[in-house]
């Protein structure tokens, strides 16, 4: 079983994060010893591994497109979903399923945001992200003034 980390937060309640394991005293990676370093060992490439960051910095953003189309395609479904059986689903399948949505739709912008930055380095036109955006952004209003006067009346 392991230890819990016995340094103290800047409040001043101990920290009882889980202590890096043959840690004396025990200690978590944020509370190291004086002298040792915070975080991640030196060299960790776990990013480039998984996450954002997996296909390398000179990602292509035609790739990003297709990935965008996607999941905003997905995302059309599960509303989709959602709409035609509102009134047959239960309050905790309702709330995943809105979990889930607000996961994926979370997930386009993190994805519109990295093509907007991969378009800027190469001179890509950023009004057509910003209008793809707002386009979303209007329909999610316009989604959401619906649900309401359906509960509301």
């Amino acid at each position: 079983m392991g230890t819990k980390c016995t340094a103290f937060k800047p409040d001043g309640t101990p920290c009882g994060a889980w202590a890096v394991r043959g840690s004396d005293p025990p200690r978590c990676n944020m509370h190291p010893l004086e002298g040792q370093a915070k975080g991640a060992p030196k060299g960790n490439k776990n990013a480039q591994k998984h996450g954002a960051y997996a296909a390398g910095p000179d990602r292509d953003p035609a790739d990003l497109d297709g990935r965008i189309a996607d999941l905003g395609a997905k995302i059309e479904k599960l509303s989709a979903y959602i709409d035609v059986r509102f009134d047959d689903l239960e309050p905790g399948e309702l709330k995943g399923l809105l979990a889930l949505h607000g996961q994926l739709s979370s997930r386009l912008g993190r994805l519109q945001r990295d093509r907007k930055v991969l378009s800027s380095d190469q001179g890509g036109e950023d009004d057509e992200i910003l209008q793809l955006m707002d386009e979303a952004l209007s329909r999610l209003w316009a989604e959401w003034d619906a649900e309401t006067d359906a509960v509301s009346g």
